[in-house]
């Protein structure tokens, strides 16, 4: 587990992660209490993976060899909150919702993978693409 001295908010790529993104969606007052505890969770789990490869990037950390790590990292946090989604989705009275979210998830992972098999870094405040995806999946519970 990793520690930070400074709020999250204080991290200049933090407003364009998927950590933000979830932890925004889990307080929307919409959704269902399981789906918010589940966003919740998942959002620490991906919270502390992109802290660690943006240290990674700034230079406070060791760099990584594997260039699957970021992708990979992503999945790992990404699984349970993935599974659940799937799995009570379809079963839940708002299983468009669920699967909204699912799907705006799935795609955000397909970018991290190609940034990865084309060894390039996934800079969450400047690629453009990762930042598009990014924006709708924050509209998901939006009308």
């Amino acid at each position: 587990m990793f520690f930070y001295t400074v709020p999250a908010s204080a991290m200049p790529w933090y407003q364009y992660s998927l950590s933000f993104a979830l932890y925004q969606i889990a307080h929307s007052s919409i959704i269902s209490q399981v789906l918010s505890s589940a966003l919740k969770d998942t959002s620490g789990h991906v919270f502390t993976h992109e802290s660690y490869f943006n240290q990674v990037y700034i230079g406070a950390r060791s760099p990584r060899h594997d260039p699957t790590f970021v992708y990979d990292g992503y999945l790992t946090a990404l699984a349970n909150l993935l599974n659940f989604l799937t799995q009570a989705g379809y079963m839940h009275q708002d299983a468009h919702v669920y699967m909204e979210i699912d799907g705006h998830l799935r795609n955000l992972l397909l970018i991290a993978h190609s940034r990865c098999a084309s060894r390039i870094p996934l800079d969450l405040i400047n690629d453009r693409e990762w930042n598009l995806f990014l924006a709708d999946f924050m509209q998901v519970l939006k009308p």
